[in-house]
């Protein structure tokens, strides 16, 4: 991408440990201070004036030992059966590809899509499962791979679902009227317009809907897109 003529570079590396062969290996991280947004959107995908200037392309550390890809928002992985299961499925089959350099969005795209099934193998709460997937769906729509957008969203709303059930979305700092209005966002945009509004209508009788103002808004906004689509069945 070669950035040049700067006297502080746009990225830091940042030293990581990996969770599973506890290599130490390093990953790019984006400097706060170049990242200029550009828009908000209502399902919180947030669009950057340079669009190779997203932190978003960064999230995903990826060991190049063994390849096991995570957030900060993943747990330690402390089961045996959890690593053997890594090991053997992804590890013994790793070619030691190398995420360190600065990122493509089909880079990232690949980063995030192993973060996902190391999700899976080493069991992580749903909420995180579903955050994963909730990048790969940003991701798919820069690239207009309207096909794997659609496929993450699916698997978002599963996840997202489950965290709802279980409650695991607290542990990691998601509040309750988020986790409904991204449901119901998400839903609207699957078509699924009886739980969209179910959702919707979730955060506009909560109990706690005066401590995130933002949140009823955006519902409110959203439902009028919703009934549109209701209406031109969408």
């Amino acid at each position: 991408m070669g950035y040049l003529g700067v006297s502080i570079p746009y990225f830091y590396r940042r030293g990581c440990t990996c969770r599973i062969c506890h290599s130490a290996f390093s990953s790019k991280k984006l400097r706060s201070r170049y990242i200029r947004l550009k828009e908000n959107h209502a399902d919180f995908h947030k669009e950057y004036k340079d669009p190779l200037l997203n932190p978003l392309l960064y999230e995903v550390y990826v060991c190049p030992a063994c390849g096991y890809s995570f957030t900060d928002q993943f747990d330690d992985v402390t089961e045996a059966e959890c690593i053997a299961a890594f090991k053997d499925k992804i590890s013994a089959n790793w070619g030691h590809r190398d995420f360190s350099a600065e990122r493509s969005y089909e880079d990232a795209s690949d980063a995030y899509k192993l973060a996902l099934v190391a999700s899976e193998l080493t069991e992580q709460p749903y909420v995180v499962r579903g955050a994963v997937c909730m990048r790969l769906v940003w991701i798919s729509r820069f690239l207009n791979n309207q096909r794997e957008e659609a496929r993450f969203r699916r698997q978002m709303l599963e996840h997202y679902k489950r965290s709802y059930l279980s409650g695991d979305f607290r542990d990691k700092g998601m509040s309750e009227l988020a986790l409904l209005f991204l449901l119901g966002e998400y839903n609207r945009q699957e078509a699924n317009f009886t739980d969209a509004q179910r959702y919707f209508s979730n955060v506009i009788e909560h109990k706690n809907r005066h401590l995130e103002p933002k949140i009823v808004e955006a519902v409110r906004n959203q439902w009028y897109e919703l009934r549109s689509e209701q209406k031109t069945g969408r």
